[in-house]
């Protein structure tokens, strides 16, 4: 019981981490995307 509940909270933890890091590369491409439109 103790090792499913290890790997579940690991889980959740891993999900939270990938989606803060993709709004972090959204945050970062956002503007580069935005200049590249308005100066192409």
């Amino acid at each position: 019981m103790m090792i499913i509940n290890y790997l579940t909270e690991n889980a959740m933890f891993m999900n939270s981490y990938s989606a803060y890091l993709g709004i972090i590369i959204i945050i970062i491409t956002l503007p580069n995307s935005y200049d590249i439109a308005r100066s192409g």
